[in-house]
């Protein structure tokens, strides 16, 4: 399993925690435990690019690899810092699966206010459209906020993340063996064990 499959297994793992009601100022356990996992308390803050940040770095603790200098709870310094980083991460005008997307705020022409909005690119569809897994949006029946999946049309004005220096990490899995194997140079295998244990005579 990549790294970008696996990130995006632990964020689907969220998908279906809601808000107790539509506002961030009253949030579900699940929602809470984000923010204490990000800020080590609960805040009233919006957390889409929480959710992004806890989400990389519970991948990168299941790689065992750093995270890149990317934790933050606002949106638009995700796709600032992802622009100063090129080594870690490229901006695109289109989607990929595991892209992180960026749509800026709704009402202006310019995302440098610092808002805006993130989340993940789960699928990459026909017609310019995209599934995703994203937080502190509201879900497809409109009745609750939270952490759905969505489908987005997706228009010149949006900015895709990809995360170039963790892409192609791979998690290694040995399979273990139940067998006894013995070879002329007197080395076992013994049950499940994945070492190989030099049998010494004795003398």
């Amino acid at each position: 399993m990549n790294f970008l499959d696996k990130m995006l297994e632990i964020a689907e793992q969220e998908v279906g925690c809601k808000e107790i009601r539509d506002t961030n100022k009253s949030k579900s356990g699940c929602v809470e435990a984000l923010e204490k996992e990000f800020y080590g308390r609960v805040k009233s803050d919006p957390y889409c690019a929480i959710f992004v940040s806890v989400i990389l770095a519970r991948t990168c603790k299941a790689f065992k690899v750093p995270m890149p200098p990317i934790k933050t709870a606002r949106a638009y310094n995700i796709l600032k810092t992802a622009r100063k980083l090129s080594g870690h991460f490229s901006v695109h005008n289109s989607p990929k699966r595991g892209d992180i997307f960026y749509m800026p705020p709704k009402h202006s022409g310019s995302s440098d206010a610092g808002s805006g909005h993130v989340g993940f690119v789960n699928k990459v569809l026909e017609g310019r459209k995209i599934e995703t897994i994203e937080a502190n949006t509201s879900f497809p029946d409109r009745k609750a906020n939270g952490i759905p999946k969505k489908v987005r049309s997706w228009n010149g004005k949006f900015k895709f993340i990809r995360l170039d220096s963790l892409a192609q990490k791979k998690k290694l899995f040995i399979k273990p063996t139940s067998a006894l194997v013995y070879t002329t140079a007197g080395a076992v295998a013994i049950g499940s064990a994945y070492a190989v244990y030099k049998l010494k005579k004795k003398k």
